[in-house]
């Protein structure tokens, strides 16, 4: 391999240290989905650079909730103090300085903490403050999050990486939205989908409120035209809207075992063609073997590889928020990592357990736990720092505040150790 070739892709004349540690097929990857480019469509961006980004953005909410400038307890009786400064002209923690879109995800954090009486300061002064050497150590604490990544110990989900330090400034990689049974809220929630799609997201959708196909609608004595044709609408939306301008949306698409549409439900996709932006699941609350159409569902699954199906009894056995949000889950994201509650997000990042082994074969376990530690820490800030397509989003994912830390290069880390 030339190290001509990954110059020529990274459009630079010479290589730096990050550049070389990834392989040129990676190289590709970054350059095709998470560099940034100019109006000319051109690669503006290092990797070294993609990554100080992206650790910029997160460590903000690390400085906002320093004790200096943060109240843990909301300050109702005597709120911030107000000081009569300069906003500083340039942002810069230690070396590293911040571009416009980092400030703007500070400001917007900040009132937000501001708004519930937890911000010490007015915000000139909380700005000043962050530049002056008190704060300077936080130069540490974006070199730890750049680390993890470009030793590819850790990479967060999508979204992460194209859009921390950008304009979208949308963080997480799925969400849930519900679908009711009319035609308002059916729209609402395509426009929401869309505006997901839109900032790099996908959308999983259980569709079991949806009247059947050939159901008399009172308002208009028309017919119902089931929930396969509104997973249509999103599949098209889907088509249309490029996630972030980088990729394709995808969806998750859930109809009760007993609606009464399932039997079109399941075998809907042995057809070429049809609804090729969703992977789709039965959702059971009794035991396999006692649904009656579960020879349908293998006989499908083996032509088209689908349907799934989703195991909600077991699902809400070790669900958490049942009681809090008065019902059980049935839906989960579109990979099906995370089952959530409508207008949820999940914000995902996985560990790459290749990279904890030694030369000798061992797994070098007390850096494992280092390492689960700073991402669990990364992937909460993402809530905090993230910039939702909804206020609905917003309010029910701050509330829950879910992640999911997930691994990898289990393979890889098995044949290093010779197992």
């Amino acid at each position: 391999m030339s190290m001509s070739d990954k110059q020529k892709l990274l459009n630079i004349t010479e290589l730096d240290d990050v550049s070389e540690r990834f392989s040129l097929n990676s190289l590709r990857v970054l350059a095709s989905r998470y560099l940034l480019r100019d109006g000319d469509n051109k690669i503006i961006e290092t990797p070294t650079e993609l990554f100080e980004r992206v650790a910029i953005h997160i460590t903000i909410s690390d400085i906002l909730h320093d004790k200096r400038l943060f109240n843990k307890e909301p300050d109702k009786l005597n709120g911030r103090v107000s000081a009569l400064c300069m906003r500083p002209h340039k942002i810069t923690v230690g070396r590293y300085e911040l571009n416009r879109h980092h400030i703007k995800a500070f400001e917007r954090l900040y009132e937000e903490l501001d708004d519930n009486n937890q911000m010490k300061f007015d915000l000139h002064y909380t700005l000043k403050k962050v530049v002056s050497d008190d704060f300077e150590h936080y130069e540490k604490k974006i070199e730890e999050y750049m680390e993890l990544m470009v030793t590819q110990k850790f990479l967060p989900n999508s979204p992460t990486l194209m859009n921390a330090g950008t304009r979208l400034g949308q963080l997480s990689a799925c969400f849930v939205l519900d679908m009711p049974d009319d035609l308002n809220g059916i729209m609402e929630t395509t426009k929401d989908a869309a505006m997901i799609f839109k900032s790099g997201g996908g959308v999983g959708i259980n569709y079991s409120n949806l009247r059947e196909d050939g159901a008399i609608v009172s308002s208009t004595s028309g017919v119902a035209s089931g929930p396969v044709s509104f997973m249509e609408i999103i599949n098209s939306v889907t088509n249309v809207i490029k996630q972030g301008g980088k990729r394709r949306g995808a969806n998750m698409g859930i109809l009760d075992g007993n609606h009464p549409d399932i039997e079109k439900f399941i075998t809907n996709k042995k057809k070429a063609g049809v609804l090729e932006n969703f992977n789709i699941s039965v959702g059971l609350w009794e035991k396999p073997e006692d649904y009656k159409n579960i020879d349908m569902i293998a006989e499908s699954a083996w032509a088209s590889a689908e349907p799934g199906i989703i195991f909600f009894d077991n699902m809400n056995e070790y669900n958490p928020f049942a009681k809090a949000r008065g019902g059980p889950i049935t839906a989960t994201n579109p990979c099906g990592e995370q089952g959530l509650y409508p207008n949820e997000s999940c914000n995902l990042g996985s560990i790459n357990l290749s990279k904890f082994v030694s030369d000798n074969g061992h797994f070098d376990l007390a850096e494992f736990k280092r390492v689960v530690k700073i991402t669990t820490r990364f992937l909460d800030n993402v809530i905090d720092i993230n910039k939702y397509p909804t206020e609905a989003i917003e309010k029910a994912s701050k509330e829950s505040r879910r992640i999911g830390l997930g691994v990898m290069g289990v393979a890889d880390m098995l044949c290093k150790m010779k197992n």
